[in-house]
């Protein structure tokens, strides 16, 4: 931010105004509070988009200003007028969240609840000038929530993330003290509690229906990251008209609680209750929000224990656990395998690098909106969203320390002593508000978002005005609960036999869910085979004549033509991910030596995920903006070029005069070498990054959707498809007749080439409880296949029946592909250690340690092994004991490939040509054809000098 200290002094003033609004004091301090907090908002707003301002100056920018201004106005006279509507209009709104350009990012904010919270607090402020009787929230909920406030804004001081705290400030914290300071000071008339059920229980319908059709037609509305996580699993997630499930799955919960406490107090009918139940149970099942679920638990016992009577608790609680228990053995059955292993892994990951910035900062934190950022170092990661604490009170001890979590601690008892005194005063507005409150509680251990949901807020604010509007004081009413507390404590609790026999069997009926739950997750997973119904696979029929590949006839070489001694025929060409068909990312028949400096580079545009294929003195090259270019691999000049709509985070497959390509897009598409001309295009139902490989007229590839595809190289048409139940993204592996692929279900298929037959298949577990998932592509010597885990896992199987041989572990996660060459499995993870390990039995060889992390596969070239690190620095270390002779600083995924002459590295966005020190030298002589066509050649031996 260009503009840190202007947001930190609007912190300040922030905090000074917050502290001015929820405290009980005078009229004058209440609007100085107020236009603090106003100024707050400007200041912070000016340095986060000060280069958006100049929009504002637009005709538009100024019409847009204008209107809202006039709404806001309309809206202050309406409530001037009615501030009892207030309430009832914060609730409105709360949940709808608006796409919105901040910069250079793209932000869903609160729109429409700050249009309605700048009416409310210009109707504040008039009716405070006009002299109405305006009580502030109790000292119980004022002090702590002014306290919490307060500090939040202070610790922009020293936040290591200025832009996340001022955004966590700007449009949370302060807005959400004025909202509280604004619903407390509102009169809560007669009607407000049947009209906030209604609202509840229209709002929550709309959202539920919305779900469901998105389920049924699989559309999605804000929602492109979890459009892509959707393509990965069986099962379809909705978001509703929010931007995440387990928002949605939260705004379903909260309903459901209102909608049991007016069942059991009489508010509504069990007409009316079961069927509104039904569609909101139908509809935050197709979220599968698993804190949702658990949450929803947790409120209908809590409610059924506060209101029911002996037999009405033993049957709600009986109903309870067995909806609890089917919705469990739903959600285990839908979230089997992978998906599964996803969440709760990066959960407990998220717990871990969490509380290592708490222990590394315990007393004030890190300062507010910076966990992400600082979890995210503590990972070695680069992307702060993905290390985003999904617990509330971790969040706040690493934000601000001791000293926030606990002022969030007295802020959460003095709103629970609040309900508990609006129960005794107003047993229904209490229940229901106090159901609320504890399903965000709930829900905020499992998911982020506690202070970032305003209804939090507007629970607070709804307690404090319902206390003043019956004109009850706080602590009369507390010390009668102490006084109750000290009674029932003294003559016991008195657990009657009824209540023992229910929380026996509702905790029987718990265990059993789980045990059930485990269960399911043990069972065999989803079900495999031949696919008859291609529906969703369309193919464009050939558009240009397929070159006949004429067989190369073999002349008697000269001696001083022979290949050395060693080498494997047809080694010069490097025909798909890997090399060959084994995927072994080996040539240990070459002997190049040490890369010397590049002969040149060439910038893609674009950076590489996936290194070239070669032949016949050409590059082809895909990189992610979706391109495919054929480069002329002796000057580095691009021939021809293709785009595709979608990434192509693959390496093109070479079959004869034809380019296989496939592509995020879906599609796998036949190109002519010699131009990049179309020939066939395969449309699929699913994202495609599998690389493809062709051998003997056929070539396989997976899609996202778990299916493995057998094509006609020469028109494309399908031979066979194979469903194995599990998201695809590595890419198959043959070993003779058969062809072996992972999957993210923890599976590994070998089928027969010929027909698709399964010939077996073997589900690797990381636990009991959970299946392994893997990324990276198989890869054998022949007789054993060799993969590694998400998790790390390195497994080595038997080709002939699926026995696991040997399994090891690299460190971190594990997404290299493992190159296999001269008795050795070779793999990084990502702790940044290259490890070797003896293919036989798996005993480790050597392991180097470089900073950084290494995400993709390694390249053996005679007896130095390549890799890059996310880090974009790329080494080669001696195959016999990993100690690192060459260093180069670009490189991310995978490093390249080699031929007999030149290392061809894919270093990021850059595409650079070395020779090798053992590289022999070209005669100056030969013209450019005999100079592309000797850079395919073997190395030529000198010729021997007889006497």
């Amino acid at each position: 931010m260009d503009h840190g200290d202007a947001a930190q002094l609007a912190a300040l003033c922030g905090a000074v105004g917050a502290s001015l609004v929820l405290l009980p004091v005078r009229r004058v301090a209440l609007l100085a509070g107020l236009a603090l907090l106003a100024v707050s908002e400007l200041g912070i707003g000016w340095a986060l988009a000060e280069d958006d301002l100049d929009r504002l100056a637009r005709p538009a920018g100024l019409a847009a200003v204008l209107l809202g201004a006039g709404v806001a106005g309309a809206l202050a006279a309406l409530f001037v007028r009615w501030p009892a509507l207030t309430p009832l209009a914060v609730v409105a709104v709360a949940p709808f969240r608006l796409p919105v350009e901040l910069g250079d990012e793209e932000a869903f904010l609160l729109v429409p609840l700050y249009g309605v919270l700048a009416a409310a607090v210009l109707a504040l402020a008039v009716r405070s000038l006009r002299g109405d009787d305006l009580r502030a929230p109790p000292v119980l909920v004022g002090v702590p929530s002014a306290l919490l406030v307060g500090f939040a804004g202070l610790s922009l001081l020293w936040s290591q993330d200025l832009r996340a705290g001022s955004i966590a400030l700007g449009f949370f914290f302060f807005p959400f003290a004025t909202l509280v300071a604004v619903v407390a000071r509102s009169p809560v008339a007669e009607w407000l509690g049947r009209a906030l059920v209604a609202l509840a229980i229209a709002l929550a319908a709309v959202f539920a229906l919305v779900g469901l059709w998105q389920w049924r037609t699989e559309e999605l509305f804000f929602a492109r990251d979890l459009e892509v996580a959707n393509t990965y699993t069986s099962f379809f997630r909705v978001t509703s008209l929010f931007k995440d499930p387990s928002l949605y799955g939260r705004a379903l919960v909260l309903a459901v609680a209102v909608v049991l406490v007016a069942l059991w107090l009489g508010r509504i009918t069990w007409r009316l209750a079961v069927p509104v139940i039904a569609l909101l149970f139908a509809g935050l099942y197709v979220s599968y929000s698993q804190s949702s679920f658990v949450t929803l638990f947790a409120v209908t016992l809590a409610v059924a224990f506060a209101l029911g009577e002996r037999r009405t608790r033993v049957a709600l609680g009986a109903v309870t656990a067995v909806v609890a228990l089917t919705g469990a053995l739903l959600v285990a059955d839908a979230l089997r395998g992978d998906s599964a292993q996803r969440v709760t892994g990066d959960r407990s990951r998220l717990v871990d690098v969490t509380t290592s910035v708490v222990a590394k900062n315990p007393v004030v934190g890190v300062g507010i909106g910076a966990q992400p950022r600082a979890s995210a170092e503590e990972a070695g990661s680069q992307s702060k969203r993905r290390n985003a604490s999904h617990t509330t009170p971790l969040t706040v001890a690493a934000e601000l320390g001791a000293v926030g979590l606990l002022l969030y601690l007295a802020f959460l008892a003095g709103t629970a002593w609040m309900l508990l005194a609006l129960v005794r005063a107003h047993r229904a507005l209490g229940v229901g508000l106090a159901a609320v409150f504890l399903a965000l509680v709930v829900h905020s251990l499992m998911y982020s978002g506690f202070f970032e949901d305003p209804l939090t807020w507007t629970v607070v604010g709804l307690g404090a005005a319902a206390l003043a509007s019956r004109g009850v004081e706080i602590e009369p009413v507390l010390s009668a609960l102490r006084g109750a507390w000290a009674r029932q404590t003294a003559r016991g609790i008195g657990l009657s036999r009824g209540r023992v026999a229910l929380a026996a069997a509702a905790s029987v009926l718990l265990v059993a869910g789980v045990a059930m739950a485990v269960v399911l997750q043990r069972r065999e997973p989803p079900d495999d085979g031949l696919v008859t119904a291609l529906e969703d696979v369309t193919l464009v029929a050939p558009t240009v004549p397929v070159p006949e590949q004429r067989p190369v006839k073999k002349r008697k070489r000269k001696r001083s033509q022979r290949a050395p001694a060693g080498a494997t025929p047809g080694t010069q060409c490097w025909l798909t991910f890997g090399g060959d068909e084994r995927r072994s990312l080996a040539r240990t028949e070459i002997d190049l030596g040490r890369p010397t400096k590049p002969e040149w580079a060439r910038a893609m545009g674009s950076y590489m995920e996936y290194p070239p294929s070669y032949c016949d003195g050409v590059l082809y090259v895909n990189t992610d903006s979706g391109k495919t270019v054929a480069v002329d691999a002796q000057t580095g000049k691009p021939l021809w070029a293709r785009r595709a709509r979608g990434a192509n985070p693959s390496t093109p497959a070479i079959a004869g005069p034809l380019l296989i390509v496939s592509s995020y897009d879906g599609t796998v598409t036949a190109m002519l070498r010699r131009n990049g001309r179309r020939v066939w295009q395969l449309r699929t139902g699913a994202k495609i990054e599998s690389s493809p490989i062709a051998l003997d007229g056929i070539v396989y590839f997976g899609s996202t959707d778990g299916r493995l595809f057998a094509l006609r190289v020469s028109d494309g048409r399908i031979r066979w498809a194979y469903d194995t139940g599990g998201r695809i993204t590595s890419s198959p592996s043959i070993i003779g007749h058969r062809v072996c692929i992972t999957t993210y279900a923890g599976s590994i298929f070998c089928l027969r080439r010929s027909d698709g037959r399964r010939v077996w298949r073997k589900y690797i577990r990381r636990d009991s409880f959970r299946y392994e998932s893997f990324y990276a592509s198989p890869s054998t010597d022949g007789r054993r296949i060799f993969t590694v885990a998400r998790s790390g896992k390195v497994v080595a199987l038997s080709v002939r029946n699926g026995a696991v041989l040997w399994t090891a572990e690299v460190g971190g996660l594990g997404y290299s592909t493992p190159a296999v060459g001269d008795g050795r499995v070779i793999v990084g993870g990502f702790d940044g250690y290259l490890r070797a390990f003896r293919s036989t039995n798996g005993r480790p060889l050597w392991r180097t340690g470089v900073p950084g992390r290494i995400l993709g596969p390694a390249l053996v070239v005679g007896d130095l092994v390549f890799f890059s690190t996310l880090e974009r620095r790329t080494y080669a270390a001696r195959v016999t004991d990993g100690r690192i002779v060459w260093r180069f600083n670009i490189g991310k995924y995978a490093p390249g490939i080699a031929t007999e002459r030149h290392y061809y590295f894919s270093l990021n966005g850059l595409l650079v040509a070395f020779r090798g020190q053992h590289t022999p030298k070209l005669r100056r002589a030969a013209g450019d054809g005999e100079a592309r066509a000797a850079s395919a050649a073997p190395r030529k031996q000198p010729r021997s000098k007889r006497p």
